[in-house]
């Protein structure tokens, strides 16, 4: 059995989890409101909670969901968030989670696990580990 490794650079103060694989800061796409993308920047000392900017589609290519810089700029009509704290989650109709992000302290290091189902403007599924690869 293949045991796959991936290296990132990770940060002694804050990181992003995404599929088990820690991360300073995850940059997938330009900021362009046409196009998928996905940007959680560094987390410099001594902030405490994630910057993250996401635009997705639907398996369509149809436009779902614009965050940017944490704040919700575009909600689909079928798609409905939850907060709690600074933790937010978008789901579907099914109650299927399109996106989320979540935050956690730890003794030495905050933490900000992201998940869910990405979709770029061709309707491609997307997995944000693509940006990580060497």
């Amino acid at each position: 059995m293949a045991i796959r490794t991936t290296t990132t650079r990770i940060n002694a103060y804050h990181n992003y989890k995404c599929e088990d694989i820690l991360s300073n800061e995850i940059i997938v796409g330009e900021e362009l409101d046409d196009t998928f993308y996905l940007i959680a920047k560094e987390v410099p000392y001594p902030e405490k909670f994630p910057n993250i900017s996401v635009n997705t589609f639907n398996r369509k290519g149809e436009k779902i969901l614009t965050i940017r810089n944490n704040r919700i700029c575009y909600l689909h009509e079928k798609l409905r968030s939850e907060r709690r704290g600074r933790n937010l989650t978008i789901l579907d109709s099914n109650n299927r989670i399109v996106f989320k992000w979540e935050s956690r302290a730890y003794t030495n290091v905050y933490i900000t696990s992201l998940g869910g189902e990405l979709y770029d403007e061709k309707g491609n599924a997307v997995s944000p580990l693509d940006s990580l690869a060497p």
